[in-house]
């Protein structure tokens, strides 16, 4: 609630209030405990005061009543008002640097000329603990309560834009305690004010500068952020005025150095997160299937993987005699078991079902898709290579292998979303990056331990055909 206090003598109000019975009483109102922004209270039993004591502008009362008055007075450093409320500066020429030490509760005021609209970008320094607000009004000097543009700035976090009357926003971005916006301007006189609502002297220091295009951002952000009104927005994992600055993000534990999507561990440190030491298992469990020894687990029979989370063949190498996927062995014609180890038993009239044997040459008559001597032999149109058997007429590839002939590796599934997959290497779309090209605007970070694939499941294939031998 405002209102105005008038009088035609010269006795200030405040005496002429304290003399007509009024109590004075103060509150205050910051949040941070310090007396800068603080309400008084006025309070006075009219039974002693007379209507003529204290002109209170439209404001009415009758003797006898008891009639309390809210008033917020601003920019008050200390318990009352008190001298020194500011500190002026002057004129201020776009370009130059200035420092100032600012006592706590103290506007630090300068004012700056300009001759046509313009877009004025700010670099405010301030230390750590610091806490002031920026207020831009023009015109006249601006006040908590009467300004054009307002901006926080508070050196222990990261800060936002608070709603302005102006149809132009100031866009901002804090690193450290370095802050910057930039903002609009129409021609004119236009005040600036710091106020410091900190409760320790602080040193602020500020410049300004004209950009000639708002959408131009500082190499462009180096690819690593977005340009919005001449200031870059840093994607995750970046920072910095031109996002140059690789983060290094919590994952790494403070133990290492984030590269390409992944932690980088420091000597004695390893896992995704570079907070496992190396004498030490990443899983202590070993996934239950297998033992920890010296920081390095070793797997129970049939399983395999860093933390033995993998299932293995018996034999990875299936005798030699077949191919190991998803903990089973498929074996070559002639050859079955569980690692391929046994020798087949082959039955030449029955062609193992594929063909017609026949007696006069002794040899099977094989159907088509099929070929050997007992008809065993599927044929594929491509050569499966070394990493796949045929099966059905098509590849069934090898773990980690993939493609028609199974000659590519295969990639993490997250790849296929913003990349593309060549030859087990993941290539990231624009504004795409980490080993599975899952870093970008809004994406979360995953993993960069962890690896999927995704391969079609086999059956062992058995002759169910009785032996006639």
């Amino acid at each position: 609630t405002s209102a105005s206090l008038s009088s035609s003598s010269s006795t200030s109000p405040w005496a002429r209030m304290h003399s007509s019975g009024f109590t004075f009483a103060k509150g205050c109102l910051s949040p941070r405990e310090k007396t800068h922004l603080c309400s008084f209270l006025l309070f006075s039993d009219f039974k002693t005061a007379t209507s003529e004591s204290i002109n209170m502008g439209q404001l009415q009362h009758s003797r006898g009543e008891r009639l309390i008055f809210f008033y917020a007075f601003l920019s008050v450093p200390g318990p009352w008002a008190a001298r020194n409320s500011s500190i002026d500066m002057g004129s201020l020429e776009v370009g130059r640097r200035v420092t100032q030490e600012v006592p706590p509760g103290v506007f630090w005021r300068s004012l700056m000329h300009l001759s046509q609209p313009q877009f004025l970008k700010f670099n405010i320094s301030l230390g750590k603990d610091a806490l002031f607000g920026v207020y831009i009004r023009k015109g006249l000097p601006p006040s908590h309560a009467q300004y054009d543009y307002m901006e926080r700035l508070d050196g222990k976090e990261k800060w936002s834009v608070v709603e302005s009357p102006r149809e132009r926003r100031s866009i901002q971005t804090v690193v450290l305690n370095e802050a910057v916006f930039v903002q609009y301007l129409d021609p004119g006189t236009w005040h600036l004010a710091f106020y410091n609502d900190g409760k320790e002297k602080e040193s602020v220091s500020f410049s300004t500068a004209v950009l000639d295009s708002v959408q131009e951002c500082p190499r462009n952000c180096h690819g690593n952020g977005e340009c919005v009104s001449g200031v870059c927005h840093c994607f995750p994992g970046f920072h910095g005025m031109d996002c140059s600055k690789a983060a290094c993000p919590v994952l790494c534990s403070g133990n290492g150095q984030y590269d390409k999507g992944s932690c980088i561990c420091y000597s004695g440190w390893k896992g995704p997160e570079c907070d496992v030491p190396i004498s030490q298992c990443i899983d202590p469990q070993c996934g239950s299937h297998g033992t920890c020894t010296e920081g390095t687990c070793v797997c129970s029979l049939g399983y395999k993987g860093e933390n033995c989370a993998e299932v293995d063949c018996l034999d990875p190498t299936c005798s030699n005699n077949g191919i190991c996927v998803n903990g089973e062995c498929h074996c070559k014609p002639g050859w079955g078991g569980p690692s391929c180890e046994l020798p087949r038993a082959q039955c030449p009239d029955q062609c193992h079902g594929h063909g017609a044997f026949i007696p006069d040459t002794g040899i099977c008559s094989c159907d088509p898709n099929w070929m050997g001597p007992d008809c065993s032999v599927e044929v594929c149109s491509i050569d499966c290579g070394t990493h796949g058997v045929c099966m059905g007429g098509s590849c069934r590839c090898e773990e980690g292998w993939t493609g028609a002939a199974c000659d590519q590796r295969v990639c993490n599934p997250l790849c296929v979303k913003h990349g593309t997959c060549k030859d087990g290497k993941c290539e990231c779309e624009q504004g795409w990056n980490g080993e599975h090209c899952t870093i970008g605007r809004h994406a979360p970070t995953p993993d960069p331990g962890t690896d999927f694939f995704l391969l079609p499941i086999l059956t062992r294939h058995n002759s169910t055909h009785p032996s006639k031998c």
